[in-house]
């Protein structure tokens, strides 16, 4: 069973923290059917979530947290992510939020280890250890990122293809253990970025060190998109 969640009064809320409470600005309506107010959100629901639906602007801190049921997450409306907001949700194969620019500060996806692929077209900066030990990445893209932090990629063992869309300057990396015990560090992964940022990128400070790595997107149709 999947639940849709439903706001009142107002699109900026908490979403529901795994195992602690909840909060009363969200009602969970189940599938099969029933009024959301029969169907309110309480802490004996929190464990068993598996797919959070929701017009939701931002989500908080923590919000989701060790949620481990859950495992699609769909937010077409969300522009910001809180601090911990997924992380440790260790069944979480899909994530859809098109519109998020921040993801506040670190951990984000820590140890979210179902995770396959990510894709932010609008994220603008990429926390410290934001996705470290998601052990089943294999492809990140990211249309506007202008930042990426320390560990970021940390132990990331599949992570293959990292994709970097921003045409207009390249990203800042914070220090090269990005990518530590991941494919890219050991040269059998690659980043993809515009072709006119190749060459800065490989001269860049601690992208240098991946200069072998790089790859023009518009060479990669199969692997980029056309």
């Amino acid at each position: 069973m999947s639940y849709d969640i439903t706001v009142k009064g107002g699109t900026s809320v908490r979403l529901p923290t795994a195992g602690k409470y909840c909060y009363q600005d969200i009602i969970v309506t189940a599938e099969s059917g029933g009024s959301a107010e029969e169907n309110q959100l309480d802490a004996r629901l929190v464990g068993t979530l598996k797919e959070i639906n929701s017009s939701v602007s931002s989500v908080t801190n923590y919000a989701c947290y060790g949620l481990s049921s859950l495992e699609v997450v769909n937010l077409p409306n969300a522009t910001t992510i809180g601090i911990q907001a997924f992380r440790a949700c260790t069944s979480l194969t899909t994530f859809n939020a098109p519109k998020v620019t921040s993801i506040s500060s670190s951990y984000c996806f820590y140890t979210d280890n179902a995770l396959t692929e990510i894709n932010f077209p609008l994220l603008i900066s990429i926390g410290d250890n934001c996705f470290g030990i998601c052990t089943k990445m294999t492809k990140a893209d990211f249309g506007a990122v202008t930042d990426i932090g320390t560990k970021a990629f940390d132990r990331c063992g599949v992570l293959e293809t990292l994709i970097l869309r921003n045409t207009s300057s390249i990203a800042t990396l914070a220090n090269t253990n990005a990518f530590n015990s991941t494919p890219i560090e050991t040269k059998t992964g690659y980043i993809y970025v515009p072709s006119a940022l190749v060459d800065s990128y490989k001269s860049a400070t601690n992208w240098s060190t991946y200069a072998s790595q790089f790859r023009a997107i518009e060479d990669y149709p199969d692997i980029c998109g056309g």
